[in-house]
């Protein structure tokens, strides 16, 4: 899919949740992806008011267990306390949410409302964020096993 004219606007935005993002493939409503279509009712027009979404994707409980799991599967031990871990999980929670597992090294960009939902409910200390990568445009640094499992 193309997406032309979404940097510095939501015009695009369909759920009325989403931000400003710094890239095209981040520029991505919840409502323009058709795995989500059946999780909306006219009750709920933004995956991040599903009730869902706040149990596997907000819940410091949920969250913890998710660091606990990656752990497991990566031999490396996550701190569950620290709010970066708590940054981190929501993202990987959600993907095995509505995409179920997806394999190594395949990202997929996560709607906006999602992301703008989880850096105000578990904001980087720094204010800095690394925003979405597709795996071939991410530094060696950067691939280590806890993303890529």
């Amino acid at each position: 899919m193309v997406i032309v004219g979404r940097l510095l606007n939501t015009d695009w935005c369909q759920c009325t949740n989403c931000s400003q993002m710094n890239s095209v493939p981040e520029s991505i409503c919840c409502r323009e992806r058709d795995e989500l279509r059946d999780l909306f009712s006219s009750e709920i027009n933004c995956i991040t008011r599903h009730a869902m979404f706040n149990k596997r994707c907000l819940s410091q409980d949920q969250l913890i267990h998710t660091l606990y799991l990656i752990g497991t599967f990566t031999g490396k031990v996550q701190n569950v306390h620290a709010n970066r871990s708590l940054h981190y999980a929501p993202y990987r929670s959600y993907t095995a949410w509505v995409h179920g597992h997806l394999g190594k090294h395949y990202r997929i960009p996560i709607p906006s409302c999602v992301v703008s939902k989880i850096r105000n409910s578990y904001p980087e200390q720094s204010g800095q964020y690394t925003g979405f990568r597709y795996y071939m445009d991410m530094s060696l640094s950067n691939t280590n096993a806890e993303m890529n499992f």
